[in-house]
């Protein structure tokens, strides 16, 4: 496990042991007693399996991966990355929470850059994602990542690694966000940039434009496709997955408390409730 020391992902030595390389794929899985953090609530534990679940049986579903949903977020994220070279993920990457490394698609990686997906759920490593996907980010998926087992409140790797921390739809699946964003801290180099992309809820008393029930329905009846995956939540996929819910004010409050700064926010979609925030390390 030298070399994953020295080299990507550039664990702790002392965590190294704690994994093993799956011979042929670019996994590396927790061995036996080292998969779960020890986050002293076995109630919250049992409520994020259980929302785990859930999300692992939605995320094998093609319909919620239609071809009109997936092109019109892609078109979502990468006008907002090509507004801004500066927006690009650069260098060593690592994607807490990522799933299948989507987001390598606008990964700009220098000569010493990396992209690494820590994620618990290795259900998502081990089935590729749904054809929709496989073509609207071909570019992204087919660029080099390592994929390490673990929770973001657990991160094994050594203090400022990485250039980027990325967290994309899945701070509102951690069992404790707050300690994500301080092991977010701890991994990146000073100065180093933490990126989020989360769904987020209006602010009490905020009205949003596209979000009230008639224009949803709108949404939804004039699409075969979203039609199609509305009814399919709504007959297999019931329940929320997601143990947490933000506001975008919120969001900011836990990214400072972590001790980032210069944090800023954009909402690039008032329409669907997502929010970029950025912010960088001490």
């Amino acid at each position: 496990m030298t070399d994953f020391v020295e080299g990507p992902p550039y664990f702790d030595a002392a965590r190294a042991g704690g994994y093993a390389w799956q011979d042929g794929t670019p996994w590396l899985l927790c061995r036996d007693g080292e998969a779960r953090p020890a986050l002293a609530d076995p109630h919250l534990m049992k409520s994020w399996a259980e929302k785990q679940r859930r999300f692992i049986r939605w995320t094998r579903d093609a319909a919620m991966f239609n071809t009109a949903e997936v092109a019109q977020n892609y078109a979502l994220y990468d006008s907002w990355f090509r507004a801004d070279p500066r927006r690009q993920l650069k260098g060593r990457v690592l994607d807490i929470g990522g799933g299948w490394g989507l987001f390598r698609e606008w990964w700009n990686a220098d000569e010493d850059g990396c992209f690494v997906v820590h994620d618990p759920g290795v259900e998502r490593f081990a089935v590729p994602p749904p054809e929709t996907l496989r073509l609207q980010f071909a570019v992204g998926l087919a660029r080099p990542a390592w994929f390490v087992e673990g929770f973001g409140e657990d991160l094994p790797y050594r203090n400022s690694s990485y250039d980027t921390v990325a967290v994309i739809s899945a701070l509102d699946h951690c069992a404790l966000p707050s300690r994500v964003l301080v092991e977010a801290a701890r991994v990146l180099r000073p100065g180093g940039r933490l990126f989020i992309v989360q769904g987020i809820d209006a602010e009490e008393g905020e009205k949003v434009p596209g979000r009230r029930f008639a224009a949803r329905l709108l949404r939804v009846v004039s699409s075969p496709q979203r039609l199609h995956r509305v009814l399919r939540q709504r007959l297999f996929h019931r329940g929320d997955p997601h143990l947490h819910h933000f506001t975008l004010g919120k969001l900011l409050e836990l990214v400072t408390d972590a001790g980032f700064v210069e944090a800023n926010a954009s909402v690039i979609s008032p329409q669907f409730g997502v929010a970029v925030v950025e912010a960088r390390n001490r």
